[in-house]
């Protein structure tokens, strides 16, 4: 566990394959939405006949998000 800090960090989950915020966590919206680049040695690349705009085939998968969670590292569940 992460000693607690007053810095809050911002944080996006994927679960099943889905980007997502998480409802029991602070929810932040962006004023503009942010780039996300997965790492392709955990994610895979993006394939030939899906690129995203701005993407390329065989390169990392990259999402745009528009809110995020954001909760202070080393802080419980009880904390928040």
């Amino acid at each position: 566990m992460l000693p607690p800090s007053l810095v809050p960090v911002e944080v996006i989950f994927i679960v099943d394959g889905t980007v997502q915020v998480s409802d029991a966590h602070a929810i932040r919206k962006l004023s503009a939405a942010k780039a996300v680049v997965l790492d392709p040695v955990v994610f895979g690349t993006t394939p030939a006949d899906a690129t995203p705009e701005g993407g390329r085939a065989g390169g990392p998968i990259i999402l745009q998000a528009h809110s995020l969670n954001y909760l202070n590292a080393g802080s419980t569940s009880a904390d928040l």
